[in-house]
């Protein structure tokens, strides 16, 4: 897909530095770069910083971020002995850089500057990185004054040295009491609460939709469900309606409240990240190829299918796609003992969901199971390749649930 400068309206074209790609455009030689990209090529000291930004700060200039549309905040900076003025983008943490602004960060890096601690500059090759503890910035210490409390993954030392948290912890519950509710039902939990980036209405809105759906089906969901699921064998019925009405209803409130959880767990940054119009794109595509899936694992199959499994399932795969070290904490169960395990999001989704969805395949096709384990792994797919089709950011129909007693598949 094209895209312009959000400066000029030039053309952008992709090139790179060190085996690292960005934009440039060949207009006005600007850089756009992801936020990884530029801490890769040296400026960690400043990309680290950007998960201080206040959350509802918003851009009012004319420059809007090429991915989600949204102003971009101009963020002046001091940084190595020149201002800089770097324009990032709040919710993608994509950074607009002047050519100048980019050589300087890059090539003067201080993290790439064995000198720099005693106030010598030194010109020193694009690539060269070290991992180890930086000093904080004096663009912390303005957010942190300017906007209170932090949001980091770092902890800071007595010598005032920040260093990064270990990706798998074993034993360190997350940090609010509530959490533990969801855990010992072995739902994964955030291990750290931020709030908001921006409202996700339509996450919220969704549901809110299908949560009303359900009280108002409460009173008979297997006459619901005949009426209204999927039906392989049928799934013509209703004009095709029911690729849609599937989505809103589930088979009893342990089916509803995995779903919701999962949905806003994850959906609200994912909504986020990628912008409504996107979420929408990613949710109903989700949902169909998960009904799709479902449907051509029996298309002889007249047991109605329900659920949300496979549009979530979907938004799952993106969130840890898209954000890949974002910190999860789930219960481990040993002799009756919960213990709490963080692992980074994308080690939980391989481990604890694709592995689980693969294994449920093979058992669903085998005609032993009411959970429709290809939804989920359709509706996985989906995620994975608007993924890799929306620019690979560093971002079923069923869950486990009683089979109804006319019977019926859950999603």
């Amino acid at each position: 897909m094209k895209q312009n400068c959000p400066k000029c309206r030039g053309p952008l074209v992709t090139t790179s530095v060190d085996r690292k790609s960005f934009l440039e455009c060949q207009r006005c030689g600007g850089r756009l770069l992801e936020k990884s990209v530029l801490a890769r090529l040296g400026a960690s000291s400043f990309t680290d910083t950007l998960g201080y930004l206040p959350l509802k700060q918003s851009g009012k200039g004319s420059m809007k971020c090429v991915d989600c549309g949204r102003p971009l905040v101009e963020l002046p900076t001091e940084y190595d002995g020149k201002t800089i003025n770097p324009d990032v983008c709040t919710i993608c943490h994509m950074i607009w850089l002047e050519p100048d602004e980019f050589d300087h960060m890059v090539r003067y890096s201080p993290d790439l500057n064995d000198e720099s601690a005693s106030g010598a500059v030194s010109q020193v090759e694009v690539g060269v990185q070290t991992q180890t503890d930086f000093s904080e910035p004096e663009i912390v210490k303005h957010l942190t004054d300017k906007y209170g409390k932090r949001r980091s993954k770092v902890t800071t030392d007595p010598d005032g040295k920040r260093t990064r948290k270990t990706a798998f912890v074993v034993g360190e519950p997350p940090d609010r009491w509530w959490k533990w509710i969801p855990g010992l039902f072995l739902m994964p939990v955030r291990s750290e609460t931020g709030p908001f980036k921006f409202n996700p209405r339509l996450t919220w809105a969704l549901a809110a939709a299908i949560i009303l759906v359900f009280i108002l089906t409460i009173g008979d969901i297997q006459t619901a469900a005949v009426n209204w699921g999927l039906v392989p064998a049928e799934f013509w019925r209703h004009g095709g309606v029911t690729f849609i009405t599937n989505f809103f209803l589930h088979a009893g409130l342990i089916h509803l409240i995995g779903n919701m959880w999962f949905l806003l767990v994850f959906g609200n940054d994912v909504e986020g990240a990628i912008g409504v119009r996107r979420y929408v794109i990613l949710l109903t595509l989700s949902a169909l190829v998960g009904d799709i899936a479902h449907i051509l694992g029996d298309v002889n199959s007249t047991i109605p299918c329900i659920g949300a499994s496979g549009g979530i399932s979907g938004v799952l795969m993106f969130y840890a796609l898209k954000f890949p070290r974002r910190s999860l904490s789930i219960v481990m169960w040993l002799f009756f003992v919960p213990i709490w395990v963080r692992l980074p999001a994308l080690a939980y989704v391989l481990v604890c969901f694709v592995l689980l969805q693969i294994l449920g395949m093979i058992v669903q096709l085998s005609g032993v199971t009411d959970v429709s384990y290809l939804a989920h792994m359709g509706g996985a797919s989906v995620g994975f390749l608007l993924w890799l089709r929306w620019g690979g950011y560093n971002v079923e129909e069923t869950n486990t649930e009683p089979t109804l007693a006319g019977g019926s598949v859950s999603a």
